[in-house]
């Protein structure tokens, strides 16, 4: 299972620069300081920002309803964001860097680590909606997945309950491995088939007796 391990970011929002190690298997309180507009407390202090670098990071897109330059900072024309994950049972180190300027296009890269040794090749894709693929399917999860359990915004997030039945199945079946039961009914009636025609040739051959 990954990890995300280590937040890193240059001109997003509010942060001129931003390190961020996150603690494992501990609920952690994030209290903002605006220290530009005191009557503003802590609003407008980054706390969003934190989050939006993560979203940024795996899927290439703000959970806001804005354009990717207005994540920049008002003082830069380009902003980094850079984020670490680890994955134990594996030995590995996934990193993903992603840029974005007022002016061009995004520009994004992967780097593997395997017991401590860089893997040049492993990873490069040809292509902004290539790398999008590669990194959801690297980290074992859909964008809908990451969303709805696992970066919790008001501006995304569908709670379960008013999902599908299609959508509430296949949620389910993330969990519980119910789809193996599926795969196990598919194999039983497979192997009934020939019993039942073998049921139906004797029964004929009864009718006619």
């Amino acid at each position: 299972m990954w990890k995300l391990t280590e937040i890193y970011a240059q001109n997003v929002c509010s942060f001129r620069q931003l390190e961020y190690e996150l603690s494992q298997g501990i609920t952690t309180l994030i209290f903002g300081d605006n220290r530009d507009n005191e009557s503003q407390r802590s609003n407008g202090s980054g706390k969003s920002a934190l989050i939006e670098c993560i979203a940024i990071g795996i899927t290439g897109s703000p959970l806001r309803k804005i354009k990717n330059e207005e994540i920049i900072n008002d003082n830069s024309d380009e902003s980094l964001i850079e984020l670490t994950f680890v994955n134990d049972s594996s030995n590995e180190k996934f990193q993903i860097e992603r840029k974005l300027f007022r002016k061009g296009s995004t520009e994004v890269s992967c780097r593997i680590f395997r017991g401590g040794e860089l893997k040049l090749n492993e990873g490069v894709q040809p292509g902004i909606d290539a790398y999008n693929k590669y990194i959801l399917e690297k980290l074992g999860i859909t964008k809908d997945e990451l969303y709805n359990n696992f970066i919790l915004s008001k501006h995304k997030y569908q709670d379960f309950l008013s999902c599908s039945d299609k959508e509430k199945k296949e949620i389910i079946n993330r969990f519980s491995n119910g789809n193996m039961v599926d795969q196990a009914i598919d194999k039983i009636l497979e192997d009934k088939n020939p019993l039942a025609e073998l049921q139906k040739k004797t029964e004929l051959e009864y009718a006619g007796l």
